[in-house]
């Protein structure tokens, strides 16, 4: 029996329990068969061979027992660009598109930027193409994550970054005019799916018993180091956007703004150094 592209894509979208599971069927063909989204739908029909089949059906079943697209794949988009995945780093979402956005209202071009729990990199590697003249640095206390944020930011050399060490809930003296940051924000009452607990780094996930250890510490040893001015820019939980806010007020940033995601959600939360 001749097994066709299109039979194993079929085979995939129905076996894969998940609303997107066209997309990881196609994403799992395109992968095992080394060929682009265009080669597949200009020949949908061309036969595999028995070799690719393997392929195929050995990614598939990493899938089905419930490791990530993103771990098998090795990369995730953002922003409209790829970027390396590991274990060692969040996979990036779509809602942290938006902290980029925020931080974007913000900036001119000629700032400083720290974009602190940094993992794979994205958000600041994103920030310095998207505003060429910044300065960026990329931090985290993990150095397998720094290593994942190095390697991309070698995807990408027109973005003027720096990687280094660096401890979110610790006293810095190194000042800029701006701190984006998507930090562990897991709190025990609202643990994460099995998936994300099992197969992302927990590091990067659990923000102590209400989630919220790191926005208090960030905003404690850092929002005095900002010029007049300067903004952080935190991503949240959906439900966690007026604690944060809160908590802002208490180490006295004002102008407080609270963004919406793509679902509504208050997902962002930015205040500055009067």
């Amino acid at each position: 029996m001749v097994i066709t592209r299109r039979d194993l894509f079929f085979e995939a979208r129905a076996a894969i329990p998940e609303r997107n599971a066209a997309f990881e069927a196609r994403e799992l063909l395109l992968r095992a068969l080394s060929i682009t989204k265009e080669e597949y739908y200009l020949h949908p029909s061309l036969p595999v061979t028995p070799e690719e089949e393997a392929r195929f059906r050995a990614l598939l079943s990493e899938r089905l027992a419930g490791r990530p697209l993103a771990h098998i794949l090795g990369e995730w988009d953002f922003y409209g660009r790829t970027f390396k995945v590991t274990p060692d780093v969040l996979i990036p979402r779509p809602e942290t598109e938006e902290l980029v956005e925020e931080a974007r209202f913000f900036l001119t071009g000629n700032e400083k930027v720290l974009d602190l729990c940094t993992g794979t990199g994205c958000v600041g590697i994103t920030l310095a193409l998207e505003i060429p003249g910044l300065e960026v640095t990329l931090g985290d206390i993990s150095e397998p994550a720094l290593e994942v944020a190095r390697e991309n930011a070698r995807r990408y050399p027109a973005a003027k970054v720096r990687v280094l060490y660096d401890d979110a809930l610790a006293p810095s003296k190194e000042p800029y005019d701006m701190i984006v940051c998507n930090p562990p924000y897991v709190s025990a009452a609202d643990p994460p799916n099995e998936e994300v607990a099992r197969h992302e780094p927990a590091l990067a996930l659990y923000g102590g018993e209400d989630g919220l250890d790191f926005y208090r510490a960030i905003l404690r040893y850092r929002l005095s180091l900002l010029p007049s001015g300067g903004r952080v820019v935190f991503e949240c939980g959906d439900t966690q956007s007026r604690k944060v806010a809160h908590i802002m007020e208490t180490f006295g940033a004002k102008a407080i703004r609270i963004r919406t995601d793509l679902s509504g959600k208050g997902r962002i939360v930015s205040g500055e150094r009067p």
